[in-house]
């Protein structure tokens, strides 16, 4: 099945409506959880996604890149980054970032690979609450840089600030219905990135209308063989007999 891959030149998906409830995640705590895949390190910002205020390109109020020196960067106003540094290309990364309410320090919890050790730290400054989101981007800042060189495999957005053991729950058994599941509660947002990009959904129907530029699917690449079992609920009944001879 694959999953996404982005090129670093332009390729984006931009998704231009939002419901009530995943706006709200703009203007307060909040967490994105991320798996995927870099392609290079340190040669450029790499953005990972992003909630946007207002319209056209938007104003960043949550989310996170790489930097240059390959730090973890919530690219928002002055920035916060991680101490950390992020250089493998050979592993997929599960990477879950949260900040409280209020005027505080984010905290990034993050193994390497499906088998990896959680870490976790506080990044290395404060970050205010920002506004209501209008907008969501994967693989681009502001929608004209940063472009993001890798693949990706799934993204989830909750409101409120996880905890350190419910983030490690995260990949319980690295599949989409862990984080659909979450101890901390059900994600407001939650996007399987294993379908061409104009096809990507939130699997929670939040934020929608997605217009795709480039990127590829890339049948090569499962980011350790993540599970792209959606909500985990029971796949649809198999066609019946009586079925099968009606359609006859």
């Amino acid at each position: 099945m694959g999953c996404l891959s982005f090129d670093e030149i332009d390729d984006r998906l931009k998704f231009t409506t939002v419901t009530t409830a995943a706006a709200d995640i703009g203007d307060g705590a909040w967490t994105i959880c991320w798996v995927g895949k870099r392609a290079s390190t340190g040669t450029n910002f790499n953005a990972v996604c992003y909630g946007l205020s207002g319209s056209g390109n938007g104003t960043t109020e949550l989310g996170m890149s790489f930097k240059t020196g390959n730090q973890l960067v919530i690219d928002v106003g002055a920035g916060t980054e991680t101490f950390s540094t992020f250089t493998s290309t050979a592993s997929p990364y599960m990477l879950a970032l949260s900040k409280g309410a209020g005027t505080v320090t984010p905290r990034l919890g993050w193994k390497l690979g499906s088998g990896g050790a959680w870490s976790h730290e506080n990044l290395d400054a404060t970050l205010a609450d920002q506004i209501d989101l209008t907008m969501f981007e994967i693989g681009a800042w502001q929608g004209t840089g940063d472009f993001f060189h890798g693949w990706m495999a799934v993204i989830g957005l909750w409101e409120g600030a996880m905890s350190d053991a419910n983030k490690e729950a995260l990949d319980n058994n690295w599949r989409t219905s862990d984080l659909y599941s979450s101890a901390h509660g059900t994600p407001v947002a939650l996007f399987e990135l294993n379908v061409a990009g104009a096809s990507v959904i939130d699997i929670l129907g939040n934020i929608s209308g997605v217009s795709a530029t480039g990127t590829t699917l890339d049948a090569a690449e499962t980011c350790d063989s993540w599970n792209f079992n959606g909500n985990g609920g029971p796949p649809p009944p198999a066609p019946t007999s009586y079925m099968l001879n009606y359609h006859r």
